[in-house]
């Protein structure tokens, strides 16, 4: 049975990456498996798939526009709001400033307060389940380049249903798109998504590295059948020429074997002949 990949670690050497056995020496000439090489190789051909410098297997996160959303909350301590006549939403990553809890007692002031955890009448009871077990408002040079950002793309202040963020410093970011005349919110919250930067990619824990293996590895068997023209073309013949298999269900195999061809190789079908 072939060595585990998480045995291994990797290293480019000479423009190959190289797999050492975990605790060989670096003169061993004993740590390179020329299997294990072939398996890396096999994992590469998978786009999602790259190989550090450290020599850890990364693979691409699929991120989507909530991810970012979140992102932007918790990296600038920005507090999401939805503000109606009867009750206001409101969702948190990390702790308020006083000006954001004044700027939302205002918004949220003889309204029913929605928050990820229940929902109260009362503004201090809201606020304070809201930002329960919830970290340090962020203070950092990434918070205030987002920030300041945010501040370039929306205007500030206008009326209270447009709100969609009360950022650390009291300010709401105004998110009516002043298309619709009414001052409402129509712009939506995942807007703020490019102001973020995120990971886009992350090791692939070692319990996953044979996971990841076995799925390459079906990808290439898969692929090296589709390059395999001659094999459908045989098959289709050989179903045109059936006396047992006829109708309809001839139609739908054949059809089959049709779409297994590769668009560039369909071509290629033009020299069967029809069964007349």
């Amino acid at each position: 049975m072939a060595a585990k990949l998480s045995r291994y670690v990797f290293r480019r050497i000479g423009g190959r990456i190289v797999p050492i056995r975990v605790g060989a020496k670096k003169s061993s000439k004993g740590g390179f498996s020329s299997k294990m090489f072939r398996k890396v190789k096999t994992m590469l051909t998978n786009k999602e798939l790259s190989l550090s410098k450290a020599g850890k297997f990364k693979k691409k996160t699929q991120l989507s526009g909530t991810d970012y959303m979140n992102a932007f909350i918790k990296k600038t301590g920005a507090a999401r709001v939805s503000v109606s006549d009867d009750f206001m939403i409101i969702d948190v990553e990390t702790a308020l400033t006083s000006m954001q809890r004044s700027k939302l007692f205002k918004l949220g002031k003889g309204k029913e307060i929605f928050h990820n955890t229940g929902s109260s009448y009362n503004f201090n009871e809201a606020i304070r389940q809201a930002i329960k077990n919830k970290p340090k408002t962020p203070n950092t040079e990434t918070a205030k380049k987002i920030i300041d950002k945010s501040l370039k793309r929306y205007p500030t202040g206008g009326a209270d249903s447009a709100t969609g963020y009360v950022l650390p410093s009291g300010k709401r970011l105004d998110f009516s798109s002043g298309h619709s005349g009414y001052g409402v919110r129509d712009i939506d919250h995942r807007d703020v998504s490019d102001l973020v930067d995120l990971p886009r990619s992350k090791n692939i824990p070692k319990k996953d590295l044979n996971r990841e293996l076995r799925y390459a590895q079906g990808d290439r068997k898969s692929k090296a059948r589709k390059k395999d023209v001659g094999r459908f073309l045989n098959s289709i013949k050989n179903l045109q020429k059936s006396d047992t298999i006829k109708g309809a269900e001839r139609g739908k195999m054949i059809k089959a074997n049709i779409d297994s061809i590769p668009k560039g190789k369909l071509h290629k079908l033009k020299k069967l002949k029809k069964k007349k």
